[in-house]
């Protein structure tokens, strides 16, 4: 367990850009925290999140939307 390797740690600075729900950049971020980085965030800023509708209840993160969303398919035909 002494040796055992933790993953490369990165910030996320995005300078003077805005972060709004659905950007890119959180696609980016996606991909980079799935290739085995370790980032601070949150998924409130995915699109997929549905945030809880009372008080007590857990948000949701539908991932198969975020990959639809990253793959375009919100804008073809």
């Amino acid at each position: 367990e002494e040796n055992e390797q933790r993953p490369f740690k990165c910030i996320l600075d995005v300078g003077l850009r805005r972060t709004c729900v659905g950007h890119r950049m959180w696609g980016a971020l996606k991909g980079a925290v799935d290739g085995g980085l370790h980032i601070p965030h949150s998924c409130k800023n995915f699109p997929g999140f549905k945030p809880a509708e009372e008080k007590g209840q857990e948000s949701e993160y539908d991932a198969e939307a975020h990959k639809e969303r990253i793959f375009g398919s919100h804008v073809k035909e």
